[in-house]
């Protein structure tokens, strides 16, 4: 009975197929189910219905590329939005992003500092930006498309004879072409002329070829280029008079320097007095001639801001006594006087620019002495009291020097004051015939400037003039001139100058002249012989280097500094290498750039310019031979 209940329930191989068959036919009808109800349920992805394809540059023209703005703003409608949530499924918060998204692009569009604007095949504008509508002046919103040949550029033609509109449609269709072009052109704005540059880029809408451009004003850019060109080239220029000058200034000066040593000789020698006259003449008409060149160099250092003004501590009285002395010179055949006024309570000893200051007196007294025939011409110098911001420093080391500059001449009108003080000024009153190149007072404004001074003009019209400047100065020794010295140098006007210096004997002296002019050599001679000195000279500085070598030896070496083969400064160098000890006076016919330093720090002793100077040439000797 046991046996038959477990045969009935153990399954025949029929049934056991049955079983299996069943199961595996659940199974597939499950997967089937659960398969459909995933794909029912699940969202379809949005497509791209822009179709928007850009056209990228070649390789070769990356770096010309510009990202085309517009491709970012073609939006979808909230229409279409709806239909596509009810046939694709898409989420409310889906399209409120994508939305939002779309007007924030739009904002950077219309906010954009470019006129964007975008082009059909025709060449109608068919859409643009707000930067573009206040560009042109138009409604904000873009209407129905506006062809190229309406459209206003602010110019109709361009500095080169071109039409502007051909000029845009030779680059737009250049873009078409090619897929992108580049092109700057003048327009207006406001009756400003502006420069624009435009970038144009072609893409591909719906299967349509565009193309859009990007306006941008680069006329700041420009003017900022023209700027730094026009910089470089006065830079280039200011170079290149520097070295005209400097060279001119050489070759210039060292003739004259001859002509001018020259007639010194024949002047400290006996001779009839017609040839003293004659001497006399070439030796005025010389220092003429160097007083020009030096006004236009002083000039030229100004304008190029190279102008020196190291300050230096200066005798007052000897400051005054020099200026007076050399036009006390030309006093012969004037008919009016000239009247030195010196204030007792000046300081002795001032620190300044001496040899500025000279420069700026002599220029004046030279304008006076020009433009009076009779009555006088008044030099007075007096103190004031320092001012600083309108109140005055009782500081005892400061001081406002006074030089007050007075003539009964000509005379100017309120214009011609104008006119002297303008940067235009050549020479006031031209009809008058008076000597001079008129870069006087020019100059002299210039070393006022840089020295922080002032002048003022009084003048009337057959009366005269009154100039008076003000230079601030620091005092070095608060000692006053005295009422002795003040009368002395007010009588300065009944003497004239002598020519020569009291010249000392010294047989025992021995000097080398080294020079590559002939001239030169002969002038040098000439002034040195009347020391009664064994004078040496030579050629070139390779000579003279190989006389030091050979054992010859001078109590002061006289060294041209522009030489050919070896300079003087590259002579000395070597000569201070070997252990010369013995003094080398730097000469130079360069007086462009002030180089006295240069030289001093280069193993010079002192520094000479030419034409040489007697007194200068004197206080040498007195130093380093007697």
């Amino acid at each position: 009975m046991f046996i038959d209940i477990i045969l009935w329930f153990t399954p025949g191989p029929g049934l056991l197929i049955t079983i299996l068959g069943t199961i595996c036919f659940v199974s597939v009808f499950y997967i089937l189910v659960k398969t459909l109800r995933e794909n029912m349920s699940s969202e379809r992805p949005v497509p791209d219905v822009r179709g928007i394809e850009l056209n990228m540059p070649a390789v070769g023209d990356v770096d010309k590329y510009i990202p085309d703005f517009l491709e970012y703003t073609e939006f979808i409608s909230e229409d279409e939005f709806d239909l596509l949530k009810q046939d694709m499924h898409i989420s409310a918060e889906h399209v409120t992003a994508v939305n939002a998204a779309n007007e924030r692009i739009k904002l950077m569009f219309d906010t954009a500092p470019l006129i964007i604007e975008y082009w059909d095949k025709s060449y109608n504008r068919i859409d643009y930006n707000k930067t573009a509508a206040v560009f042109y002046n138009i409604p904000i919103t873009p209407g129905k498309p506006v062809s190229l040949a309406d459209v206003v550029f602010g110019t109709e033609q361009q500095p080169g004879g071109i039409q502007t509109r051909n000029l845009w449609q030779n680059y737009l269709n250049e873009a078409f072409e090619r897929g992108f072009s580049k092109f700057e052109y003048v327009s207006q704005k406001g009756g400003n002329v502006i420069h624009l540059q435009v970038n144009v880029r072609r893409m591909k809408v719906l299967d349509e070829y565009v193309v859009v451009t990007y306006t941008n004003d680069v006329s700041a850019a420009n003017e900022i280029m023209l700027e730094k060109e026009r910089k470089s080239i006065a830079e280039s220029n200011s170079q290149a008079k520097s070295r005209f000058l400097a060279h001119m200034s050489h070759e210039i000066r060292t003739p004259v320097s001859a002509v001018l040593g020259i007639a010194e000789i024949q002047l400290r020698s006996k001779h009839s007095p017609e040839a003293i006259e004659a001497f006399g003449q070439i030796y005025r008409s010389s220092a003429t001639l160097v007083g020009i060149l030096n006004d236009i160099l002083d000039l030229s250092k100004i304008e190029a801001g190279k102008m020196d003004l190291a300050v230096k501590s200066y005798d007052v009285a000897e400051m005054i006594q020099d200026v007076s002395q050399m036009h006390a010179v030309s006093m012969e055949n004037k008919k009016f006087k000239f009247i030195v006024d010196v204030d007792e309570n000046l300081p002795k000893s001032l620190l300044g620019n001496e040899l500025r200051i000279k420069q700026i007196i002599n220029n004046l007294l030279s304008n006076g002495f020009k433009y009076t025939d009779t009555g006088f011409v008044r030099f007075a110098v007096s103190q004031q009291i320092a001012e600083e911001n309108g109140s005055a420093v009782s500081s005892p080391e400061r001081v406002n020097m006074i030089i007050t500059i007075e003539d009964t001449g000509c005379g100017m009108t309120e214009e011609q004051v104008n006119a002297l003080l303008s940067e235009d000024y050549v020479r006031f009153n031209e009809q008058l015939d008076v000597t001079g190149t008129g870069l006087g007072i020019s100059i002299v404004q210039n070393l006022l400037t840089l020295m922080g001074a002032k002048m003022n003009i009084e003048s009337r019209i057959n009366e005269g003039t009154k100039v008076t400047v003000t230079i601030p100065q620091q005092i070095v020794n608060s000692t006053t001139l005295g009422q002795q010295t003040a009368a002395r140098l007010g009588k300065i006007e009944a003497e004239a100058p002598k020519l020569d210096e009291k010249v000392v004997s010294m047989p025992h002296g021995r000097v080398l002249v080294v020079d590559d002019m002939e001239s030169n050599l002969f002038v040098a001679r000439g002034l040195l012989g009347f020391y009664e000195l064994q004078v040496d000279t030579c050629l070139d500085a390779a000579t003279a280097l190989e006389m030091i070598k050979n054992g010859e030896e001078y109590d002061v070496i006289f060294m041209d500094h522009m030489m050919p083969d070896i300079d003087g400064m590259e002579a000395t160098k070597i000569l201070r290498e070997r252990g010369y000890t013995k003094p080398i006076v730097a000469l130079t016919a360069n007086a462009l750039v002030e180089q006295e330093e240069e030289f001093l720090n280069n193993g010079f002793d002192e520094f000479m310019s030419k034409p040489i100077k007697t007194s200068q040439l004197h206080e040498v000797l007195m130093k380093y031979v007697a």
